[in-house]
């Protein structure tokens, strides 16, 4: 009864403990596009590590064949169809002629809204830790960092502070302005993130905001880009300093 009790209490404690989960989507990979999966020449030595210290899923079900209408299943939970994305996006022409919308509805709840970050000083530092033990495990301690969409905010965030930690900063579709789009679509869960008032942040948004900030990224000399994939091409736009 005694070593019962004791296991249950164990269970108890690994529920209460939250699961620490990084999901990590690469787009256009055939399950065989990458060394540890048997390809031929290609070295993938990162994702050769995730698969040795990890676990390799081999049977596995995803909502759509193509990037977009997956993505929309990841981000909502919910089937693609249910927004009227059932392929990949295009311009606007070619969306119309598919009859997609452009975008997934803002309005829609996502996984990324229930746990997005939005650059304030404690996901920083919270972001911080994340880099400081990917270092102690033997990764670059110079990333490249990938900001999509509202991940830009975050992600370009940590890279103005820490100019002399970062490779290079590259941005699909970023959201990289606190006063035109986090203020805007999603205040409330912004200024509960800085732990301010709107007249507060408002006045200090000069200290926050990362176009206000690029000043060292360009002292270092590190690359930055955004683009928008069109027709599947990544148009890059070279974003400079002033």
């Amino acid at each position: 009864m005694r070593t019962l009790l004791t296991l249950l209490l164990l269970t108890l404690t690994a529920v209460a403990r939250p699961p620490n989960v990084i999901f990590i989507l690469t787009d256009d990979q055939g399950w065989g596009d990458a060394k540890f999966a048997g390809h031929p020449y290609v070295k993938t030595p990162n994702l050769d590590r995730l698969a040795k210290e990890g676990t390799w899923l081999r049977q596995f079900y995803v909502a759509a064949t193509v990037c977009s209408p997956s993505r929309a299943t990841f981000m909502t939970g919910q089937v693609p169809a249910r927004f009227g994305i059932h392929g990949h996006f295009a311009d606007h022409a070619q969306n119309a002629a598919s009859s997609m919308p452009n975008w997934l509805d803002p309005e829609v709840t996502t996984l990324h809204d229930l746990g997005e970050v939005r650059g304030a000083p404690k996901s920083a530092a919270q972001f911080t830790k994340f880099y400081d033990e990917m270092v102690k495990r033997g990764y670059s301690p110079k990333p490249i960092l990938l900001g999509q969409s509202r991940g830009g905010m975050m992600t370009l965030t940590w890279a103005f502070r820490n100019p002399d930690k970062v490779k290079a900063w590259i941005g699909i579709y970023p959201v990289c302005n606190l006063a035109s789009w986090s203020l805007k679509n999603s205040k409330a869960q912004t200024l509960a993130d800085f732990g301010l008032t709107e007249a507060e942040l408002t006045s200090r948004l000069k200290e926050f905001n990362p176009p206000d900030n690029l000043a060292g990224l360009a002292a270092a000399k590190v690359p930055m880009f955004a683009g928008k994939p069109v027709d599947r091409r990544a148009h890059l736009l070279t974003l400079v300093a002033g």
